[in-house]
């Protein structure tokens, strides 16, 4: 009995790794999907409209997060929209867009790198800060639950 249940439990947690190895590269192909919505706008906005580039990249961000949220819920997490997640997913794209446009600044002012690019650095080090924060604070019921079932069919 007691063999069984270390072998079950040892299942399940490869199980929990396997899933948030697949969830990590769904959120990473939305977040390709955002990528490509992101910069078209932001470029589209720069060069055509002559937005300035923080503005610009405010704009794109909030754009390309809309789309992220409900791929998002859909398919990387899997969840149920509720007004509890759209608030929490708005206050976690703020901080992480005011971390875009941070980096986007250093980029431009202090390290003197072309305006068209900074919105690609802001993007990549918001990736990670955006996956840990939604999967934690955003869409963090779903893994409790999953936790649960798969424990409890074991």
């Amino acid at each position: 009995m007691k063999k069984f249940f270390k072998t079950s439990m040892v299942s399940t947690t490869i199980n929990l790794h396997v899933d948030k190895l697949f969830e990590f590269m769904r959120f990473c192909t939305v977040g390709l999907g955002n990528t490509i919505i992101n910069y078209v706008i932001y470029i589209v906005l720069l060069k055509f409209f002559n937005f300035h580039y923080l503005l610009a990249g405010a704009i794109a961000y909030l754009t390309s997060a809309i789309f992220g949220f409900l791929v998002n819920r859909k398919w990387t997490f899997k969840t149920k929209i509720s007004l509890a997640h759209i608030f929490t997913y708005l206050l976690v794209n703020s901080f992480s867009m005011m971390i875009n446009a941070l980096v986007q600044w250093i980029t431009v002012k202090h390290l003197h790198m072309a305006m068209e690019f900074s919105q690609l650095y802001g993007i990549i080090v918001t990736t990670f800060i955006n996956y840990f924060m939604i999967r934690t604070f955003v869409f963090k019921k779903r893994r409790k639950h999953v936790l649960t079932n798969q424990i409890s069919s074991q």
